[in-house]
């Protein structure tokens, strides 16, 4: 049985496309990943929280959150946050926060576009709609110029393969 451990669980993200110079070294961000606990309540209810993941089997749902704070005078343009996927891991459609900023890649992050647009070469030399499974990066555009002591959280859910 496949086992990931917490190292294998843990992502990168890439910050691209600011317009102001060296802008990774404006931001501090952390990104992890969580597992979903469920804690039945005395009323009958449940309780749902997240916990970082230690490791996690196939077939287990991860949450995935990137915090991110602008530390700049300057605000910063066209901000692009990019997050290669893990090889172990399958993009839950439809999970990405603001998923109206969200474009997606099935080539290794050479080419992107929205989900209903994404196609897959087929090596018949057709083609055919691109799955949640063929996800290999996302890429988060920021609508609007980061500011000064901005705030913000990207999650999105995986699956373990």
């Amino acid at each position: 049985m496949k086992f990931l451990t917490k190292a294998a669980i843990a992502g990168t993200f890439f910050l691209f496309g600011a317009t102001l110079a060296h802008a990774e070294e404006k931001f501090t961000y952390n990104h992890a990943v969580y597992k979903e606990k469920s804690v039945p309540q005395p009323d009958g209810s449940v309780k749902r929280s997240l916990e970082k993941a230690k490791s996690a089997l196939p077939g287990e749902e991860l949450t995935g959150i990137l915090k991110y704070e602008y530390n700049h005078e300057v605000e910063a343009k066209n901000v692009v946050f990019k997050l290669p996927l893990k090889k172990e891991f399958a993009y839950v459609e439809g999970s990405a926060t603001d998923e109206k900023y969200v474009w997606f890649s099935a080539d290794g992050g050479k080419t992107f576009s929205r989900m209903k647009d994404l196609r897959i070469t087929l090596p018949s030399g057709g083609e055919r709609p691109a799955t949640a499974n063929d996800i290999t990066h996302l890429e988060w555009r920021m609508a609007q110029p980061v500011r000064k002591g901005e705030k913000g959280e990207l999650k999105y859910r995986i699956v373990i393969r």
